[in-house]
């Protein structure tokens, strides 16, 4: 007996059905790739200025007292950065436990936002200087935190109204109770090359050291 084979047609019905779940698949993995890129687009900018936050607060949380010889001034000045950025100065500590001991990270620590020298942005950046007694000039190291900074703001609660600068020589050599940051910037492109809308974030954070002022402590 003569094996029978496929015929053009049947051939061709094949292909055709080839081809069209082809292109399902692409229409899928495609619609599913974009919804992906949309996603991290939407996100990305909330991670990106929750992280750059996240640092103040952590320097926050260690603020020192401005007296001693190892804790100078806290200043939050207003609009002397980059664009009318305000900047904040204090003087920080980190213990991290280790076997049962307490080791110690005193820094002085500075947000302030400046302009970038290849494109003229503006970019908000930490300045942290560790040697704190130095012989000569003090080492200080830079951190890039957010760039394409719009606006960034603090403000500073002494326990009965919010201030907008904030010199503790001129406070009685205290800190604020809590600061408040708004941070306001472009985000990165996306996948797709579009610049998402401008992203506005708002946190307040409680200083332990705080010491409400005396006009609060009356009321």
């Amino acid at each position: 007996m003569r094996a029978r084979g496929f015929t053009l047609i049947e051939l061709l019905v094949v292909l055709a059905l080839m081809g069209i779940i082809a292109g399902t698949l692409y229409g899928t993995l495609y619609t599913s790739t974009r919804a992906q890129r949309s996603a991290r687009s939407s996100v990305e900018p909330s991670r990106a200025a929750a992280l750059t936050l996240e640092y103040l607060r952590q320097d926050l949380d260690g603020a020192m007292r401005p007296n001693g010889v190892l804790a100078g001034a806290f200043t939050g000045s207003s609009g002397d950065g980059a664009g009318g950025a305000d900047s904040i100065v204090f003087f920080s500590c980190a213990n991290v436990p280790v076997a049962d001991a307490t080791s110690s990270d005193l820094r002085k620590v500075e947000f302030l936002v400046v302009a970038d020298p290849d494109d003229g942005s503006s970019t908000l950046i930490r300045r942290i200087t560790t040697n704190l007694l130095p012989i000569g000039e003090a080492p200080v190291r830079e951190q890039v935190l957010c760039r394409n900074v719009i606006a960034l703001k603090y403000r500073y609660f002494d326990g009965s109204i919010w201030q907008d600068t904030w010199v503790s020589t001129g406070q009685g050599n205290v800190l604020p109770v809590a600061v408040e940051a708004t941070l306001e910037f472009t985000p990165q492109p996306d996948g797709e090359g579009k610049t998402p809308p401008n992203y506005r974030i708002v946190r307040t954070y409680g200083v332990p050291c705080g010491v409400a002022s005396q006009t609060a402590t009356d009321n």
